[in-house]
């Protein structure tokens, strides 16, 4: 393998680790909004109380 092709490997690889980053920060960020809701039905609290009160919650504390 070349350096040209070394880089092109490289790239592609650091392109597919980005992608999958970008993946898992969204899923999570889905997680989260669930986890919301879920307080937030169950709770029986509107929004801003909601928002108050869960403001602080995150999956990583569960």
């Amino acid at each position: 393998m070349n350096r040209s092709e070394a880089f092109k490997s490289a790239d592609e690889e650091h392109e597919a680790f980005l992608r999958a980053i970008g993946e898992l920060t969204l899923a999570w960020s889905d997680l989260e909004v669930v986890l919301y809701k879920l307080l937030k039905h169950y709770s029986g609290v509107n929004d801003a109380v909601g928002r108050a009160i869960f403001s602080g919650t995150r999956a990583s504390t569960m």
